[in-house]
């Protein structure tokens, strides 16, 4: 008796020691499902849908190039998609005469300038949308414009000097039409988009550009 007796003091607490490990393995395991379950339920943060460039624009060039990829060289085709965005970011914001381009031209470039043209122009609500694609943001400033022939430079308040694009009947009492053979220096109030860095107007000299909406004369008093 006594060895049995001795052996059941010995396995005991190993008995006891497989107990609570097993409970505390399986605490554990219903914590985890605890914790899957709960994961299932918590709502999901809806994934943050690029925009502009990313969705419409490249939407538009995507069924561009699947339309008229047939009437382009090969080396034309390769880069056609990028070159059509290219263009309709340039043709963004022009107000001015587009009817000599085509939509349908063979010339990805030149159908992206005249597919940006015409949606600035028909939908002024897509705007901040469009641009915000981008990289533009919206700004409130003013300035010293120094304009002229081929020159259209804004130097803001902090320095920073940006080509100034006045689109849209932007131009408020300021005589501007015809150009001018002189440069010319004016305080202005201009409201638009700010582009991200990069190499902007004539000859690609100003290191950012703004898209204005509205160019007055400033009441601020110098």
């Amino acid at each position: 008796m006594r060895p049995i007796f001795l052996c059941m003091l010995m396995v005991m607490p190993l008995l006891a020691q497989a107990q609570t490990q097993g409970q505390t393995q399986g605490q554990s395991q219903g914590q985890t499902k605890a914790a899957t379950k709960a994961k299932a339920k918590a709502p999901t943060q809806a994934a943050v849908e690029p925009i502009g460039a990313h969705v419409e624009v490249k939407q538009m060039a995507s069924e561009y190039l699947r339309t008229h990829s047939s009437l382009m060289s090969p080396k034309v085709r390769v880069n056609a998609e990028q070159t059509f965005i290219g263009g309709f970011k340039q043709g963004y914001g022009d107000v001015g005469e587009t009817d000599n381009l085509s939509a349908e031209s063979a010339d990805p470039f030149e159908a992206g300038y005249k597919a940006g043209a015409e949606l600035w122009k028909k939908f002024p609500e897509k705007r901040d949308y469009i641009l915000a694609g981008f990289g533009y943001t919206k700004l409130s400033t003013n300035g010293k414009w120094q304009l002229g022939f081929e020159s259209s430079l804004l130097t803001m308040q902090n320095g920073m000097s940006c080509w100034l694009s006045p689109m849209d009947n932007a131009i408020e009492g300021i005589a501007t039409q015809g150009g001018r053979a002189q440069l010319e220096t004016i305080s202005v109030d201009v409201e638009g988009y700010l582009s991200p860095e990069g190499k902007y107007g004539r000859l690609g000299t100003a290191p950012c550009e703004i898209i204005a909406t509205s160019v007055k004369l400033s009441k601020k008093v110098e």
